[in-house]
């Protein structure tokens, strides 16, 4: 299979993409956790975004996108995923977003620390300033007493670490399969799983809740798909430090949907993060070459 390089650019950009959408899907799935079970969020939100992206599979690629090289790995990576993401559901009404994202910070460090032994990818001193320093200014905006609940916090963590090695996995699969094959298995488990539980908490939804659930779907899709080609093109020492925008973008949608004001601590410690991204993203701050990212012919590159 031919190989290509790394484009750590795009993979920065495809990771700001991702993460401003997923804060935006989380505001709205806040909302509806506080009515329905998470057993429902998470099904009808991903059996609207697995229509979408196999619409789309279909349209931009046709029927051989529907193959994979890697099924089983794939199927891993959707359990994880799942495991991760029902237990971010299930904390997420519990307390305010920021504190949330707060706890969600630690995942960069999780991942670059997996990506060196796993994956055989070089992490730099500027890549571990930026991973490091961000996840210091992340827990200075905390601040004690800042709304932790001890129970979402445990919740949170074992989140990361599920979802740390679904990414590790992502950049592995990724050197076989497309972004939108990848994104569909990974929705498809969602769906089969939670398909089984659904039955026994089912709320009926009101016909406004309807439309919350499709564009939820909409905007998992849009975040899952973007986030997948993020991993499969950049190393995730570069781009993880990228998830700490979510903060801001937290911050921003817990004031408008909740009134959630954050403190000048708050913005200050997320301004003080920039320049380490900046250095994260500069030119030799790996400390070798880069490693092929995958083969063309998917969708999405």
């Amino acid at each position: 299979m031919p190989q290509r390089a790394d484009r750590p650019m795009l993979g920065i950009i495809m990771m700001l993409i991702a993460v401003g959408v997923w804060a935006l899907h989380d505001a709205f799935s806040k909302e509806l956790a506080a009515i329905y079970p998470p057993a429902q969020i998470l099904f009808l939100r991903s059996a609207a975004a697995t229509a979408l992206v196999a619409g789309f599979i279909a349209v931009v690629g046709g029927a051989g996108e529907f193959r994979s090289k890697r099924p089983g790995l794939n199927i891993v990576r959707g359990l994880l995923s799942c495991g991760a993401f029902s237990m971010f559901v299930i904390a997420l009404p519990m307390q305010p977003l920021v504190s949330t994202f707060a706890i969600l910070a630690s995942a960069p460090l999780f991942i670059t620390i997996l990506s060196i032994p796993i994956l055989k990818e070089p992490v730099g001193v500027r890549r571990w300033l930026a991973v490091v320093g961000g996840f210091v200014a992340i827990l200075f905006m905390m601040q004690p007493g800042s709304g932790l609940v001890p129970l979402a916090s445990g919740l949170l963590i074992a989140s990361n670490i599920l979802y740390s090695v679904s990414v590790i996995l992502s950049r592995l699969v990724g050197r076989h399969d497309g972004a939108g094959i990848m994104t569909l298995y990974t929705l498809v488990v969602f769906v089969v799983i939670n398909a089984f539980i659904v039955p026994f908490s089912w709320q009926p939804p009101t016909t406004a809740d309807w439309g919350v659930f499709v564009l939820t779907g909409f905007l998992a899709a849009t975040a899952l798909y973007t986030m997948t080609i993020a991993f499969r093109v950049a190393t995730p020492s570069l781009v993880a430090p990228y998830e700490y925008t979510g903060v801001a973008w937290a911050a921003l949608f817990g004031w408008i949907f909740w009134g959630e004001v954050p403190t000048w601590i708050v913005i200050g410690g997320f301004g003080g993060t920039g320049p380490l991204w900046s250095l994260s993203a500069t030119p030799g701050a790996d400390c070798g070459a880069a490693q092929p990212a995958g083969g063309g012919g998917h969708i999405g590159p």
